[in-house]
């Protein structure tokens, strides 16, 4: 077993491909990013600025809050790696509900 395939297994996680709305909490303030995929081991968001990689802050999203470390950045967008994998609830909870299914 190399180094690598832990590193695999948690990349590999199912993500949801999705454009929303979110905030992120972190030493510079508050800040509304755009999540573009989320996985129970993370999230990849847009409009990010002011941090560094390697980082703490808290993802908030509905009823949703994760502590995560930036994992990386490269211009305006950044991956979380969250600290606690969420259960496959939060991470349904954190997803837009389509209009036909509000009823």
């Amino acid at each position: 077993m190399s180094i690598h395939s832990t590193i695999d297994t948690v990349r590999r996680a199912k993500r949801s491909r999705v454009l929303m709305r979110a905030v992120l909490t972190t030493p510079a303030g508050d800040q509304r990013v755009t999540v573009r995929n989320i996985s129970p081991s993370g999230a990849q968001l847009a409009g990010v600025r002011g941090i560094a990689a390697n980082s703490d802050a808290i993802f908030r999203r509905s009823a949703v809050f994760a502590a995560a470390r930036v994992a990386w950045i490269k211009d305006d967008e950044a991956g979380l790696q969250f600290y606690r994998e969420l259960a496959a609830d939060e991470v349904a909870g954190t997803l837009p509900v389509p209009p036909d299914s509000a009823a």
